[in-house]
């Protein structure tokens, strides 16, 4: 479940290091190394269940797999496609959830996935890797954002860390205002384009300490460094 950079030995000897692989091939070896039938992608937890969007839900996840396998059949490592699961969780009662709501259906997914005596996930501090540290929610904002001409291209969906909690206000001071000072708001969510729904940022999530480097308020919008999908 935890990242793999600080294991990898089989391909130094013939002087290929991990930052120099595709994140495809990051994503294999990762998965070779990984418990039996181990799975890439991420659980997207939809909290709008409003009769109008339900086609648009439908093509978001149609799209998403397609798009996926057809950037990862680009790849020197194709046939990671037949690991790819991206779980959709559906339940009308997430209708409107509130975060801590959706963390803990995230965390009893992560728990069912992997036993609950895999790990002490709430009290190990080990990494879980990027399939079970982060979460997408799609709510009706998200699916609004891609009734646009654009579709997907131009989309957004939040992406949330699951096991994080917000620390709580000492006994006497006043919780921050997060649109007043940004700097100190719970810095577990983060509105992303679609595009980024991808090998290249999932991959690049495997290590948590990206998530800083990637980290906006999300008041706006984190959009790819370059276009993943030109089409």
């Amino acid at each position: 479940m935890s990242s793999a950079s600080h294991a990898w030995t089989e391909e130094e000897e013939n002087g290929i290091h991990w930052h120099e692989l595709s994140p495809e091939r990051r994503i294999h070896w990762t998965i070779k190394h990984g418990e039996p039938g181990s799975k890439w992608g991420w659980a997207v937890i939809r909290t709008t269940y409003n009769p109008e969007l339900h086609k648009h839900w439908e093509s978001f996840k149609e799209a998403i797999y397609d798009r996926t396998c057809k950037e990862v059949a680009k790849s020197d490592n194709p046939h990671i496609t037949d690991s790819l699961e991206w779980v959709f969780i559906e339940d009308p009662k997430l209708e409107g959830a509130s975060l801590e709501e959706l963390k803990q259906r995230f965390r009893s997914w992560v728990r069912a996935e992997c036993g609950e005596t895999a790990i002490d996930i709430d009290t190990n501090g080990a990494p879980l890797g990027s399939r079970y540290t982060y979460f997408i929610e799609v709510d009706e904002e998200s699916l609004l954002s891609m009734m646009d001409p654009s579709g997907l291209h131009k989309g957004h969906v939040k992406i949330i860390r699951g096991w994080h909690d917000p620390k709580p206000i000492p006994p006497g001071e006043d919780a921050v205002d997060e649109f007043e000072n940004p700097m100190f708001e719970d810095e577990d969510v983060m509105k992303i384009r679609t595009t980024l729904l991808c090998p290249e940022f999932y991959d690049e999530l495997e290590n948590e300490e990206m998530w800083w480097l990637w980290y906006s308020a999300p008041q706006g919008v984190v959009r790819p460094r370059y276009d993943f999908y030109s089409d």
